[in-house]
């Protein structure tokens, strides 16, 4: 018996686009043949999944899709409460499949697992569109492939310009990336500008650059204001962000100091009278979390559902009914408060309207109140791409956000 893998997903693999296995055997002729597939996830004890395929009648082959049940184990990762390098555990998980056959006459049919052994590859919480997935290469999203952060604001935003509002020193802001090849993603190196001229340069470390295990095998750092200055630093002296410095760049290198990413830059700007920005975060396609920050005006409002009871007037006392000028007959006995948002982005451009498409469409999106994330959910139902082609060069976008948890008050 001989069983072979015709077609595999990459090394890596975006979680929600098909993850196909073509298999095929010497013994798909057999009585009562299917082909056995087993998925081991790590982290889990054992299998985790088996699927059983009948040989495709023409070819004699199956196609295995594992993307749907590797999709539970993939959630992402936000956490305010660390700094520098981190690990994206929950971001990414290591998979192998075992595959074999089972076959023979219907009242002895036998199993032969394990013929085949994929040996160890990776999902991550990644999507792409059609189109590029089918010319997906995994290392065009690696440090190696001089791609490293996984935003698809270094591809849609020339020069990869972000343009952050600094209204207090509380702003968070992150960079992910797959660390696949170890040493590659060994620094972020900061540099900080006033006038174009250089400040200091400083350096923050990755202790998981080894990429050893799966856990390491997808990181973040921290590249916001706040977190800046609540790194630990491998090289320079704390404050990273100063009241002078009004421009300051990321670049993930190796430990000699070669690029392996795109120079992200940060521009500090000055915030409008009487305003307060709003940061939105929100996963991307590519799996991370990226950060815009809403500087026009802000409208809030909030929508209440009443649940109502009718009451009898007045009571029984002692001489009679009575009544009181108080009583209620219809009474309020819930009230459940949903706060909503309006948002108005600054002028922005043509890339950057592609860019904020993966904010409406996100399942997951964060407003950071200065503390803590907020859950909340982007109530527009689509999204205009305004191009310069539309004699738009500059525009605004507007966002409706509700937020993921209800207010109460008392019930009667």
């Amino acid at each position: 018996m001989a069983i072979t893998i015709q077609q595999q997903p990459d090394l890596y693999s975006p979680v929600y686009n098909p993850m196909r296995f073509v298999i095929q055997s010497t013994n798909n002729t057999s009585a009562n043949f299917k082909y056995v597939v087993d998925l081991y996830v790590s982290g889990v004890s054992g299998r985790v999944w088996r699927g059983l395929y009948n040989a495709n009648s023409l070819y004699g082959n199956a196609a295995a899709d594992i993307s749907r049940v590797l999709e539970s184990f993939v959630t992402y990762d936000l956490d305010t409460s660390l700094y520098g390098f981190q690990t994206c555990e929950n971001s990414l998980r290591a998979y192998e499949l075992k595959i074999g056959e089972q076959y023979g006459a219907s009242s002895g049919i036998t199993t032969y697992p394990n013929i085949k052994v994929t040996g160890t590859k990776y999902a991550w919480n990644g999507v792409f569109d059609t189109e590029t997935f089918r010319t997906y290469v995994y290392t065009n999203y690696t440090p190696n492939g001089n791609n490293a952060i996984l935003s698809n604001i270094s591809n849609n935003v020339t020069g990869a310009v972000i343009t952050q509002y600094y209204y207090q020193s509380t702003n968070r802001a992150y960079q992910y990336m797959l660390n696949d090849t170890s040493g590659s993603v060994y620094f972020a190196v900061i540099k900080t500008y006033t006038n174009n001229a250089l400040v200091g340069t400083y350096k923050i470390a990755n202790s998981y650059q080894a990429s050893s295990t799966y856990l390491m095998k997808m990181v973040r750092v921290g590249v916001g204001y706040y977190d800046l200055n609540n790194s630990t630093l491998y090289s320079g002296v704390q404050p990273v962000i100063t009241s002078s410095i009004d421009t300051y760049t990321i670049e993930i290198t190796d430990f000699f100091g070669n690029l392996n990413s795109p120079i992200t830059t940060y521009k500090i700007d000055c915030v409008w009278h009487n305003t307060n920005p709003i940061a939105l975060h929100w996963m991307n396609r590519l799996g991370g979390f990226d950060t815009y920050l809403f500087k026009l005006v802000t409208k809030k409002f909030s929508d209440l559902k009443r649940d109502s009871l009718q009451k009898n007037i007045g009571g029984l006392t002692e001489s009679g009914w009575t009544y009181k000028a108080q009583d209620r007959g219809t009474t309020i006995f819930n009230t459940d408060i949903t706060d909503k948002w309006t948002l108005e982005s600054d002028w922005i451009n043509d890339a950057q309207s592609i860019w904020l498409q993966e904010l409406i469409e996100s399942p997951e999106v964060y407003y950071y109140n200065g503390t803590n994330m907020i859950p909340v959910i982007v109530k527009n139902n689509g999204t205009e791409i305004k191009t310069i082609a539309n004699f738009e060069k500059l525009f605004n976008q507007t966002v409706e956000i509700e937020f993921g948890n209800k207010r109460w008050t008392q019930r009667a």
